[in-house]
């Protein structure tokens, strides 16, 4: 494949532009959780119970190796074994989270 050439503004130079995707699916960066402090954690568990007692909606901010995602709904149970949550979106959609990927809760 040919590659294109870009000119900069005021003609001063060339720049090679690559052919094709610059970030493929092999180079894609994972990221690393960032640890939370015993405050920020017992804050986190005390909004799941009242969540559950309450029926009282929250939003999670839940962290993936890729990207962070945010959920709202209630929460409906707790696996303390299996250390994970069960939460009912907006969408009526029920999904387990692991607590410890659990970033924030409002």
């Amino acid at each position: 494949m040919m590659d294109l050439l870009i000119k900069f503004s005021g003609g001063q130079g060339m720049l090679k532009k690559p052919a094709g995707n610059i970030l493929d699916k092999d180079s894609t960066v994972l990221r690393t959780k960032p640890q939370l402090t015993t405050i920020q954690f017992q804050s986190i568990k005390g909004s799941i119970i009242k969540s559950i007692e309450d029926h009282s909606p929250v939003w999670l901010k839940v962290f993936y190796p890729k990207y962070d995602r945010v959920l709202h709904g209630i929460i409906m149970t707790a696996d303390y074994q299996q250390q994970r949550i069960e939460i009912r979106t907006i969408r009526n959609q029920s999904e387990w989270i692991e607590i410890k990927n659990i970033l924030n809760i409002i």
